[in-house]
């Protein structure tokens, strides 16, 4: 059998499998066929294919897509297939994604269809910027097709799901925050009830709380929760004069946030990324005080306690030269931000 007519029935294999519920795929490091039977295997719901046969399946299918993509719509109905055979190979191959697009514009894909192949190539690749800008593009077409019955609650949280799997099997994955923080800022834009908006930030807040004391490094997943802090902020109901429930909530949440971080760097003293949190809570009294959002006794108390915190530290960190440097930036950036309204020794 030459190796196109080889490439095509591959490809009808995958295909034929791909109409099941897989919900894993992976490629078998295998050099060259052993048996006369077909390099496709399905187990259940888990697909894999043999790596002796991707570079022909992969060239035969890039040759007929570059054939095919300008092609009438009748005749554009094979690149689903062809695509599809591309990106489990190659998914960071835009040009194909385009090509998707196109076919769901079209109406030839569907769309929730297109997002449950996406979440596979996900599985497999949790770090793909292309697959995650495509979700985007996928969920914003979903609400603008006013046919679609469309549950908003139940895609965001699909989408977080979906984050924090890719988050779980790729430890500091900037682009699984990153589409988090946008599926939040999309629901915000979107949404028409500021009830729900709040409720899905604190039920983030919730979850970051118990996911970052086990991924402490990973600053994505605190910068993450520096946004939903400044989101809550904004769903609270703006007035001229702010009121007391509004100043209480702010400080509230803050003063629990500071003594939550100063739990975790009791525990990992040497984490910069904890330094840096520290920094945007400061920030964020310095600003709610200069809106007249705080009072100056319990701004003054936020500053007295950040000195103790400083001693604590400099305790700490006596044999420790890597937190010592820590401590002494960190102290830089106090005396830049806040100048003379907090006085500390230098170390």
């Amino acid at each position: 059998m030459d190796t196109d007519a080889l490439a095509a029935k591959i490809i009808l294999d995958i295909s034929g499998a791909l109409k099941k519920n897989i919900t894993e795929y992976d490629i078998i490091p295998l050099e060259e066929q052993h048996v006369n039977k077909s390099p496709v295997v399905v187990v259940d719901d888990k697909l894999a294919i043999e790596s002796w046969c991707v570079k022909y399946v992969y060239l035969y299918a890039n040759e007929r897509f570059l054939r095919r993509r300008r092609d009438s719509v009748e005749e554009n109905k094979e690149l689903g297939d062809i695509t599809r055979i591309l990106l489990l190979i190659n998914p960071e191959y835009l040009s194909a994604w385009n090509a998707r697009k196109l076919l769901v514009i079209q109406g030839i894909i569907d769309i929730k269809d297109e997002l449950s192949f996406s979440y596979l190539l996900l599985v497999k690749k949790p770090k793909s910027c292309d697959i995650f800008c495509h979700r985007r593009y996928l969920i914003t077409r979903l609400f603008q097709t006013p046919s679609q019955s469309i549950d908003l609650i139940q895609v965001v949280k699909n989408e977080l799901k979906l984050c924090s799997v890719t988050a779980d099997k790729y430890a500091r994955n900037y682009y699984s925050w990153s589409h988090r923080y946008w599926v939040v800022t999309f629901l915000t834009s979107v949404s028409t009830s500021n009830g729900i908006v709040s409720e899905i930030i604190r039920e983030e807040l919730s979850f970051t709380r118990e996911w970052i004391p086990s991924h402490v490094s990973d600053f994505g997943a605190i910068h993450y929760r520096q946004v939903l802090l400044s989101l809550y902020f904004n769903t609270i109901p703006p007035s001229c004069q702010p009121s007391t429930s509004n100043q209480e909530s702010m400080q509230m949440l803050l003063i629990q946030e500071t003594k939550y971080l100063d739990t975790l760097m009791e525990t990992f003293p040497d984490r910069e990324s904890l330094f840096l949190h520290r920094r945007f809570i400061l920030q964020k009294h310095l600003t709610i005080w200069q809106r007249g959002q705080e009072s100056g006794n319990d701004y003054q108390q936020v500053l007295q306690k950040e000195k103790e915190f400083l001693i604590t530290s400099d305790q700490r960190a006596a044999n420790n030269t890597y937190q010592q440097n820590l401590l002494r930036r960190h102290r830089l950036w106090l005396k830049r931000c806040l100048g003379d309204q907090i006085h500390m020794k230098e170390s």
